[in-house]
């Protein structure tokens, strides 16, 4: 896989909606096939409480982090709501990676095809606690009955559900947490 097949190509901003006192941005992006390594959870389709910030302690515990930073070729740490077996999803917990054939003991190595995004998030806040404040609200909104799809999309789950970005630049001190969720045109 190339390193151009991994960039994001984010297009202007399409529109700003206000809801209650957060502000969301929300734009389209698209993502040529990528490759995901991580740790794999497992779960029972009826299950709608991972207990992502457990998930997320084994990760960083585990060394997950430090298994997966060489191949790294985007910033953001990701968690990757996905199809898995029937009856079944998985939070996949990790980055965009290229350069690697095979994951590590413990992790898992997963490829995803093109997809049209619809971003929702926030702007850039100062800190990650700042940014962490405003998870609930975010995710509130992607998966809520007042978000609107761009004319002549539709949201599909398959076989991405859906992507945590975890959209924090050190280096410049500003951080934000993102819902990418996957739309296609209708028909």
């Amino acid at each position: 896989m190339s390193e151009s097949g991994n960039k994001i190509n984010q297009t202007p901003e399409i529109y700003r909606m206000v809801q209650k006192t957060a502000e969301f941005e929300i734009y389209r992006a698209h993502r040529e096939s990528y490759r995901v390594l991580g740790m794999e959870n497992k779960f029972n389709n009826d299950n709608r409480d991972p207990d992502c910030g457990a998930r997320w302690g084994r990760f960083f515990d585990s060394g997950g982090h430090e298994k997966l930073k060489p191949f790294l070729t985007e910033k953001p740490l990701v968690g990757v709501f996905c199809q898995s077996e029937p009856g079944y999803y998985n939070y996949l917990i990790g980055g965009v990676v290229s350069g690697i054939e095979s994951a590590p003991e413990g992790m898992f190595l997963c490829d995803f095809p093109a997809t049209d995004y619809l971003v929702v998030t926030t702007q850039w806040q100062p800190s990650i606690d700042q940014a962490e404040k405003h998870i609930g609200p975010v995710v509130g909104y992607a998966h809520g009955s007042e978000l609107r799809f761009p004319d002549g999309y539709e949201k599909y789950t398959d076989p991405v559900m859906f992507i945590e970005g975890y959209n924090y630049e050190f280096d410049n001190n500003r951080f934000r947490f993102e819902v990418w969720l996957a739309i296609r045109k209708k028909g």
